[in-house]
């Protein structure tokens, strides 16, 4: 039983610095963007976020990328590409992170989680960098406040079996810049919460993971995006078209 440590939520847009970079280059060698034909788009669905409106029913018949869904993800390729001077499109039906993105708990551990420590270690790692960078910049960007906080945590054990596990995350705690852990035992815990049932023979205390609200989150990376010279449609795609091996409409 514990106080829960998050697992390790990767954060979207990670290296996207780079990827728009190379996006940039390639349409700046084309003398037009990709031609977007809104017959492949349905009627306008219905938004009922009364914090952003996504009344534009229109769009350009040109843009350079265009992207299929508002949330963390979308919105992050959004203002990385705008970043790299590249217009983009998100296309959503129904109203910006108003699924997944919006619900999610938020937590930012690049500690822990599938695939880290292992393959993924260095991409979460990374990521993690990026949302501190945000963390200062994004809520003057957009005027949108999501709340970044850094946590402290207590893993609380209260059998013997369960400490093998703790003293693994205190070794990677410990060895992480920015991150800390210590032990605590049952008394300096009861000190910290009187109300702890006193059976719990030890606890770890973590410093360093991070929370955000999801929602306001991904509202910022959209608005920031927008002001940048991306635009948000209120459509629903059914479909693509192609012409060889570019996306026509």
């Amino acid at each position: 039983m514990a106080f829960p440590i998050w697992p390790g939520w990767l954060p979207w847009g990670t290296r996207l610095y780079d990827l728009c970079q190379s996006a940039q280059a390639a349409t700046a060698s084309r003398s037009r963007g990709i031609q977007r034909r809104l017959s492949a788009l349905s009627t306008p669905s219905r938004y009922t976020n009364a914090n952003h409106q996504l009344g534009r029913q229109s769009m350009a018949e040109t843009t350079e990328v265009v992207i299929i869904g508002g949330g963390v993800a979308g919105c992050a390729t959004a203002y990385y590409l705008a970043k790299a001077g590249v217009k983009a499109t998100i296309i959503e039906r129904n109203s910006i992170a108003g699924q997944a993105s919006g619900f999610n708990a938020g937590g930012l551990n690049p500690l822990q989680g599938a695939g880290i420590p292992g393959p993924l270690a260095a991409l979460a790692g990374e990521s993690f960098k990026m949302h501190q960078v945000l963390a200062e910049q994004l809520p003057a960007e957009s005027g949108i406040p999501f709340h970044s906080k850094t946590l402290v945590m207590v893993n609380v054990a209260f059998d013997e079996s369960e400490l093998s596990d703790m003293k693994e995350t205190l070794e990677i705690f410990e060895g992480a810049d920015g991150f800390s852990a210590h032990w605590m035992e049952t008394d300096e815990l009861l000190k910290m919460e009187p109300r702890m049932n006193p059976s719990a023979i030890k606890a770890l205390y973590t410093y360093g993971n991070v929370s955000l609200t999801g929602y306001d989150y991904t509202k910022a990376l959209c608005k920031a995006a927008e002001g940048m010279g991306a635009s948000v449609v209120a459509k629903e795609v059914t479909g693509l078209k192609t012409s060889g091996s570019r996306v026509t409409g």
